[in-house]
C-alpha cells in the first residue's frame, strides 16, 4: 500500500449512483467491519474504488443492516456481498439457524445471486493477491473517508509464517479487521 499512489489525493473516490457497489463484511464480535467498493471499467481502463467504510461495535446484525439500508440503500437491488466466510456458519441463536449472511439478506431484501461468498483463501495467498493488485492495477483508490482500512494497510503485521499477527486483539496493529 503506497499512501502516495492509493490514497485518494484528488478527491474524486466517492459513491457513484451509476455504479455496482460491492459490499465486504469481516464478522468479528467486536467489530463488524465492511468496506464498500466499486470496481468497474470503461474507455479509461479498470478501477477499483474503496468508498467507505462501516463500523458496528458488538456484533449486531440489526445495526448492520439498518446502516446499510441508510447509506447504500439506492445500490441494494445490484449490489453485491461477499466476505468473510465464517458469516456462512449456522448461528443456534435463531429460530432457523440462519447464517449471517442469510440473515442479511432477509433484512436487505437481497437474492442468492448477490452474494458471492468463496472459500478463504489463505492469509499468505490473499496477501500476494492484494499486493500484485496494489502494484499492478491501474486505478486502485481508497477514500479518505476508510480510515480504518487506511490504518490497517499500513500496519498490518505478519509473523515468520506469513500470518496476519492476530494474537493480541487489544493491539490496533493486531486486529486488520478491514483489510480482511
Amino acid at each position: 500500500y503506497n499512501e502516495q499512489k492509493h490514497g485518494d489525493w484528488l478527491n474524486y473516490c466517492e459513491l457513484k449512483k451509476d455504479k455496482v457497489l460491492y459490499l465486504s463484511i469481516d464478522f468479528n464480535i467486536n467489530p463488524f467491519a465492511l468496506t464498500a467498493w466499486h470496481i468497474w471499467e470503461d474507455h479509461q481502463g479498470g478501477h477499483c474504488w474503496c468508498v467507505d467504510e462501516i463500523e458496528i461495535d458488538n456484533g449486531d446484525i440489526r445495526k448492520m443492516c439498518n446502516e446499510i439500508q441508510s447509506r447504500y440503500g439506492h445500490w441494494l437491488p445490484t449490489c453485491y456481498v461477499t466476505g468473510d466466510p465464517m458469516g456462512k456458519r449456522r448461528d443456534i441463536g435463531q429460530i432457523d439457524h440462519a447464517s449471517n449472511y442469510q440473515q442479511i439478506q432477509r433484512y436487505l431484501g437481497l437474492i442468492d445471486q448477490q452474494f458471492v461468498l468463496p472459500a478463504a483463501p489463505t492469509h499468505e495467498n490473499s496477501r500476494t493477491d492484494f499486493n500484485y493488485i496494489l502494484f499492478y492495477h491501474p486505478d486502485v483508490q481508497i477514500s479518505k473517508k476508510c480510515v480504518n482500512l487506511r490504518r490497517d494497510l499500513r500496519i498490518v503485521e505478519i509473523d515468520a509464517f506469513g500470518q496476519i499477527k492476530k494474537t493480541n486483539r487489544l493491539q490496533i496493529s493486531q486486529q486488520a479487521d478491514f483489510l480482511d
